[in-house]
């Protein structure tokens, strides 16, 4: 007998009151409404809540004033130039906003005691300014009369830069354009170093280099020509005491020095404050270097150099035209040199035979000291006799190619009157040689 047709049924059956009895289990714990029942001592989550509502948090009224009462800002994006010169002109970007939106523009005066004017598009335009501090104020207004914060810039107005000094030119033109470019560089003419070595202002100038050949003693290498120096330098006031090298150096090797070979003609003379000589050419740039290398030097920023040949006469000349810078004579009177072969005059004068304490002689108008005569300078360029024709009218550096001997300038101790001239060029091997010395240049 087959059974396995009614087992089949009877699974199925059982599988369908299994299903019956979980949907009854389920409705029973509903109540008439259809809502799921709770137990009993529980809340009913669905019941309107009895804890009490909390009170709305009132926010403070705000502080800032309404809309139609908020002025304009103002600002000043921008000054140029940063750094205006007297007699030149100044430019001042403005920008701003209006909170409520209205047309607006900007005004500007120039001190409290001027009348408020247009800065038309943002711009401030003032021309032919004086120098000495500017004051400038500026402000927004709007279409709804609103005025802005009023915001204050001060600018300095530098003095004008000066003119060239174009030789010839006087002793108090020299003092005055002395005076225009400390002004204007705002520096004093005359400055003093760490080691106590005087220093004074050249003004930038045009002058004719080398001699006429009219003038007594002209030389072929002393061609005639123009030379702009057009950067303002700082010059010793006196060649390089032995003192001053002495300190540097540490050593004097002075011919006429207490421990030198001419002791004799300087015995019981303080030569601290005579110049140094018997200096190479290279012993003169060393103590360049060793100098510009002191802590209070570097800290100050001061860096020493030999003059080029150009500086040296153009600071000797000082405007002046003549073969000296006191004129067309020279008999020893006015500079320490061989008076006996005078120049220029009959007069014989003095002959000292020694070097002699720096600033004994009468000053050129720049304020330099012995110029002529004392000591010869060595001055930083190669020589070469031709570089005269070829030379660049501006800042002349010397021969590029080096050659075999530098220039030395001013005269000596021993030198005849002739040699003393400010055009006059000596050349020598860069060897300590006596009666030579140097001064130094500080380049701004």
């Amino acid at each position: 007998m087959r059974l396995w047709p009614f087992a089949a049924f009877g699974g199925l059956l059982a599988v369908i009151v299994m299903v019956a009895l979980t949907v009854v289990t389920a409705l029973r714990k509903q109540d008439g409404s259809g809502m799921v029942s709770v137990a009993p001592g529980q809340p009913d989550p669905k019941a309107p809540s009895t804890e009490p509502k909390p009170t709305p948090r009132l926010d403070p009224p705000p502080t800032e004033l309404p809309r139609e009462n908020l002025p304009p800002s103002v600002e000043i994006v921008s000054v140029e130039p940063e750094a205006p010169e007297a007699g030149g002109s100044l430019t001042v970007h403005l920008t701003g906003r209006d909170p409520e939106d209205d047309a607006m523009g900007f005004e500007y005066r120039t001190g409290a005691t001027q009348p408020w004017q247009i800065a038309a598009d943002g711009l401030v335009l003032l021309a032919k300014l004086e120098p000495g501090p500017l004051t400038l104020e500026v402000r927004a207004r709007d279409s709804g009369g609103r005025i802005s914060t009023t915001v204050t810039r001060i600018v300095t107005v530098k003095p004008p830069v000066p003119a060239l000094a174009v030789a010839p030119f006087s002793a108090d033109q020299a003092k005055w354009q002395q005076e225009a470019w400390a002004s204007h560089l705002e520096c004093k003419v005359e400055e003093s170093n760490s080691i106590g070595m005087k220093l004074i202002l050249i003004p930038p100038g045009e002058f004719e280099m080398g001699s006429p050949p009219s003038e007594v003693g002209h030389g072929e290498n002393e061609r005639q020509h123009r030379v702009r120096i057009t950067k303002p330098f700082f010059l010793g006031v006196y060649e390089v005491t032995q003192r001053e090298y002495q300190a540097v150096m540490g050593n004097n090797p002075s011919h006429f020095s207490p421990t030198g070979a001419g002791k004799d003609a300087v015995r019981g003379l303080d030569t601290s404050q005579f110049p140094v000589e018997l200096v190479s050419w290279d012993d003169a740039n060393e103590f360049c270097r060793k100098l510009s290398a002191l802590a209070a030097e570097q800290t100050a920023g001061r860096v020493y150099r030999l003059p080029t040949e150009a500086e040296w006469e153009y600071a000797c000349r000082a405007g002046t035209t003549t073969p000296f810078h006191f004129g067309a004579q020279c008999n020893g009177a006015e500079a320490n040199c061989r008076g006996q072969v005078p120049y220029a005059t009959d007069v014989k004068g003095p002959f000292l035979g020694r070097t002699a304490k720096v600033g004994s002689y009468a000053p050129n108008p720049f304020g330099h000291y012995d110029m002529t005569g004392n000591v010869w300078e060595w001055c930083s360029d190669w020589y070469d006799a031709d570089y005269y024709g070829r030379s660049p009218a501006d800042d002349p550096q010397g021969p590029a190619v080096a050659g075999s001997f530098r220039v030395i300038r001013g005269g000596g101790w021993s030198s005849g009157p002739v040699y003393c001239r400010s055009a006059f060029r000596r050349v020598e091997p860069a060897y300590r040689l006596i009666g030579i010395g140097f001064r130094v240049v500080r380049a701004r």
